[in-house]
């Protein structure tokens, strides 16, 4: 098959779970002799409009402003840092600043991607969106009267039924997204779609897959928890302060554990207030680092006390590595974890519940070994990057046969 992938960033920008879970997917479906296309917006001035990726596939770079919006934000928050090296700027603040550029940089990848499809749509035979934001919305308009089946992904919780502000024709876009065929990667995100009136027919559930490691991590000989995240999504999605604000209590109990903190982004509002709570020291900030298995190969415990998930990458390949984990107990986490057989789930937003699970846990070794292993059979017979493209093929296939039976009648 000839399959297009399409989202907004790619290898080597900066990756988040959808990233990486697009790039995972083209690498088995390519080691399985489909063509893949990469179709992305041109988020960095020095890579090339028209080059291959990790695993042969051609990126195709859109757009003229994607790169503006990320250098104005880094910009932005330099200054800010500079001015005020303690204060870390809103979340809201940096949405409505960067909204003009962001718009233009929309604009500009829509009418690229329309051009694009107008001239190449014949040599696809499904087109797969691993965003179902505006961006799916900006692929059905863009293929609009183009006879090629398009499938987008939905990984946030619950899905949203309107398109924000910094996107141009929001509501034309919302309309055609809501004409979409769907992937959904839990059963918590698929029950929020249908609640929206999506068809059922039009939602398919297929969970994002991991590679399996051979090896299988040391945890009862380790003092390290691992946590893995993008610093740059926030709190109000990360609970990043429940994050620190449990490893505080943590430190007052066990002070010889060690957190491990993987993840792009800037870390200095956290690594202050780490110091006024004098146990910086017991917190390594990594950055975004390539290969998350060595520090999963090292680890005692894996934690995700996030307030907002979809199917997290980070979680899965804890529980392959066989490293047990303690997540927040919100509806996309509940999907993969059943507290005390496979992992432990705490209540969401509650830093003294993280805080006890990572003691009692950490003292209970008998609960550690069992949880890792069963973590990992959850893995190995549900979500194998394998299993998932299996499923994939199986989807691309039937709607590539609708495609060509309603050609005929």
């Amino acid at each position: 098959m000839k399959i297009c992938m399409v989202i907004w960033k790619y290898y080597p920008s900066l990756e988040g779970g959808a990233e990486r879970q697009c790039r995972k997917l083209v690498h088995e479906l390519t080691g399985r002799g489909h063509e893949c296309t990469v179709i992305t917006a041109y988020n960095e001035k020095n890579l090339d409009r028209d080059g291959k990726g990790l695993s042969g596939e051609r990126v195709i770079r859109l757009g003229d402003f994607a790169w503006v919006v990320i250098e104005f934000q880094n910009l932005l928050t330099s200054v800010i840092k500079i001015l005020s090296p303690s204060r870390k700027i809103p979340a809201s603040m940096l949405f409505w600043l960067s909204l003009p550029f962001t718009w233009l940089s929309r604009l500009s990848f829509m009418w690229s991607a329309k051009n694009y499809f107008c001239k190449n749509h014949s040599g696809y035979d499904v087109i797969h969106v691993h965003e179902a934001h505006w961006i799916a919305g900006a692929v059905e308009w863009a293929c609009q009267g183009l006879d090629v089946p398009i499938i987008c992904k939905e990984a946030d919780y619950p899905h949203k039924k309107t398109i924000s502000y910094d996107t141009p024709m929001r509501e034309k876009l919302s309309g055609l997204r809501k004409e979409s065929s769907f992937i959904a990667i839990t059963e918590a995100i698929r029950q929020s779609m249908l609640a929206t009136g999506i068809g059922r027919s039009r939602v398919s559930l297929i969970p994002n897959g991991v590679e399996i490691p051979e090896k299988r991590a040391s945890v009862l000989e380790s003092k390290a928890i691992v946590y893995i995240g993008n610093l740059t999504q926030g709190t109000h999605r990360k609970a990043f302060d429940i994050l620190f604000e449990s490893w505080v209590e943590v430190q007052k109990q066990r002070p010889d554990l060690k957190l491990i903190v993987l993840g792009g982004g800037d870390s200095s509002v956290w690594e202050n207030y780490l110091k006024e709570k004098q146990c910086v020291g017991s917190v390594d900030f990594r950055g975004s680092v390539s290969d998350v298995g060595s520090y999963l190969q090292k680890a005692r415990l894996f934690v995700l006390p996030s307030r907002v998930e979809g199917l997290s990458n980070a979680l899965l390949e804890a529980m392959s590595w066989a490293v047990p984990v303690i997540v927040s107990d919100i509806p996309t986490h509940q999907s993969l974890v059943q507290s005390g057989v496979n992992g432990i789930a705490v209540p969401v937003g509650d830093s003294n519940a993280l805080a006890r699970a990572i003691v009692d846990l950490y003292d209970n070794d008998q609960l550690s070994v069992s949880l890792a292993i069963e973590g990992r059979n959850t893995i190995v017979s549900e979500y194998s990057i394998e299993h998932v493209v299996n499923l994939l093929e199986e989807l691309y296939t039937g709607m590539i046969r609708e495609g060509s039976s309603k050609k005929v009648q």
